[in-house]
């Protein structure tokens, strides 16, 4: 499947310049981005085979680097889902190294250097997501759990404790990460989806809305 202009394409935020493309696709792969890299110079994508949806880890350069794109990780396994830690040093991501999805950490070398991953989920985990100071992680379970283990980077990287969160019912606990967020104060925001609808692409949050609400009421009754 595909066409001559599927690809990976970046532009301007401020849609100022036309979208560029950086790779193309082909007959074999497809490419969705996932994150930039700290020092903005490439883009971590998920390059999958159209023919079994594996997934693996690929690192972007820009067109302008002159570098070709390459796998972040060469065991042949699925890999994706990365996720930067707040400081750029560390590089959290779901893989099948072991035989199923768990999350692990490795540390993260300008280039795209990766240290030896260290295992943080035990029983199976999907889309890691760091908290905003960087000392803590969370990923949802197979059962749709989502989980929090909290981390100590010296002397070396590992986890000091597990707490367990909310359930995310979902019947499919590898899509649940594409309803929530994690916000910057450490809670969550959940979207629930209703049967059929599709990715969700624009969120509207309104603040202070019952005060809001309350001068609507007001402005009603008077």
């Amino acid at each position: 499947g595909g066409d001559e202009q599927d690809g990976l394409y970046i532009m301007r935020a401020d849609g100022a310049d036309q979208p560029e493309r950086i790779l193309p696709a082909n007959q074999d792969v497809s490419f969705q981005p996932w994150t930039w890299t700290p020092d903005g110079r490439a883009i971590i994508a998920q390059r999958v085979s159209r023919k079994d949806q594996t997934p693996s880890m690929v690192l972007v350069p820009l067109v302008s680097d002159g570098k070709e794109p390459r796998p972040l990780l060469t065991s042949g396994a699925a890999n994706s889902m990365p996720a930067f830690s707040p400081d750029g040093r560390w590089l959290a991501f779901t893989s099948a190294e072991a035989g199923s999805n768990e999350v692990y950490i490795s540390a993260w070398s300008p280039g795209g250097g990766l240290g030896r991953p260290l295992p943080v989920s035990k029983r199976g985990g999907f889309h890691p997501m760091w908290a905003a100071d960087g000392r803590s992680l969370s990923y949802v379970d197979p059962q749709g759990r989502l989980i929090t283990v909290e981390l100590q980077f010296t002397p070396s990287l590992s986890v000091t404790r597990t707490l367990p969160g909310p359930d995310v019912i979902s019947a499919n606990p590898s899509s649940v990460p594409r309803g929530f967020r994690r916000t910057p104060d450490g809670r969550y925001l959940f979207l629930q989806l209703e049967e059929g609808e599709g990715e969700v692409t624009r969120v509207d949050v309104v603040l202070n809305w019952a005060q809001e609400l309350r001068a609507k009421l007001s402005a009603a009754k008077g």
